[in-house]
């Protein structure tokens, strides 16, 4: 399958190759094709031929309803209303609109949507660019910044310290790649009603919700449901994603609006280090951060009135465990991307180096970085596809 949606235009090194390429097409179309004993002067009798890409079309079976109604008499206005529509009507966002449904699948049980681009080469050459630079000025260098709904600002030392082999996920890493998450999901889904299906909320919600006491004012947290930043309304979101962080651990809560289930994504082993199982160390938490979240929402959304913390909770089993105490932050992140509501859809590597170059390729890709980043990794950055 092609890497990309578009082609990407020639290098200087393929030029001369295209040019070739071009000329024997242009000369097999310029021949006259050869006569046989039996073929007839009559251009009638020509057999004729479809394209293999016409009769893929031709071969589809997508079910199209057609609903006439009268409009002034005479004259009859079509709809055509397309059934599982598949992926590729997610792409002219302006232009393709898929009616609502209250009952709408996932987005990302589509083809188009369950592929990962990630070009490991730059992924891996710009990871050890990062990790070798050691001057002190450098490192104090602001290289990712996010000033909407409030400032992230990321110095290149605690980039390098977060991706370090060994090292710890900083939070203000993390919240900024949920952020670019966010965004990401705003930017494809813009102008069909997938737009929301999942909602992101960051660590901060978590972190509040379990200090409790004077530290939990739930006014303070309604920047996580409504406000000019969200295009779309949270209480009709299918999904609400919630990381957490515990003790030296990250682990992920996803709350299913439209079933009213709480799934636990922990990546920590079945049997943690004091051989407690997943629900005996969530059971509780799980339940505080589902009171608040109730809350919260009948706070931001007047006249909701749902009961989360009576939902059931289920763990998720047969995901990716981590290999050491330093990999759940990065896991968390790809539970996050590729949960649908009822499994990860992509595949995820537990490989430590793969997780820290993915990640790091993820945040530098950040669309709209307020900070500027040195010109060879822009260079580095340019040779990625789209």
């Amino acid at each position: 399958m092609p890497d990309r949606d578009h082609p990407q235009p020639a290098s200087q090194g393929n030029i001369g190759s295209c040019s070739t390429t071009s000329n024997r097409y242009n000369n097999l179309a310029s021949r006259t094709p050869p006569t046989t004993h039996n073929a007839s002067a009559s251009p009638s009798k020509q057999k004729s031929s479809i394209s293999p890409a016409s009769a893929a079309r031709l071969a589809q079976e997508w079910t199209v309803a057609l609903s006439a109604e009268d409009t002034n008499g005479d004259e009859q206005q079509r709809r055509y209303i397309v059934e599982n529509p598949p992926s590729h009507l997610l792409r002219d966002k302006n232009t393709r609109k898929i009616n609502q449904n209250k009952k709408l699948l996932s987005p990302f049980q589509t083809k188009q949507c369950s592929i990962t681009r990630t070009d490991t080469r730059v992924a891996r050459s710009t990871y050890s660019y990062i990790q070798e630079i050691s001057n002190e000025a450098l490192l104090d260098e602001v290289w990712l910044q996010s000033s909407c709904p409030f400032n992230i600002s990321i110095k290149l030392r605690t980039l390098q310290q977060s991706i370090a082999r060994g090292g710890w996920m900083d939070t203000d890493c993390l919240n900024f790649a949920i952020r670019k998450m966010f965004l990401d999901d705003v930017d494809r889904f813009e102008g069909t009603n997938y737009l929301g299906w999942r909602h992101f909320i960051n660590l901060d919600f978590a972190s509040y919700a379990l200090a409790g006491g004077e530290f939990w004012v739930p006014e303070h947290q309604l920047g996580h449901f409504i406000g000019t930043h969200i295009h779309y309304d949270v209480s009709q979101s299918h999904q609400i994603l919630i990381p957490l962080h515990l003790v030296n651990h990250y682990a992920l809560y996803a709350f299913d609006m439209e079933n009213k289930k709480i799934s636990i994504l922990d990546s920590l082993s079945a049997l943690g280090p004091f051989n407690e199982s997943r629900i005996s160390r969530h059971n509780k938490t799980c339940h505080t951060i589902a009171y608040h979240l109730a809350e919260c929402m009948r706070l931001a959304f007047p006249g909701w009135d749902e009961d989360i913390p009576s939902w059931g909770i289920e763990v998720v089993e047969n995901i990716p465990e981590q290999q050491n105490s330093d990999d759940c932050g990065f896991l968390v992140l790809n539970f996050m991307r590729n949960w649908n509501g009822l499994r990860l859809i992509n595949f995820i590597s537990k490989d430590s180096n793969d997780l820290r170059c993915t990640f790091l390729l993820d945040l530098l890709t950040f669309k709209t970085n307020e900070a500027s980043l040195p010109d060879w990794v822009k260079l580095q950055l340019s040779q990625l596809r789209d």
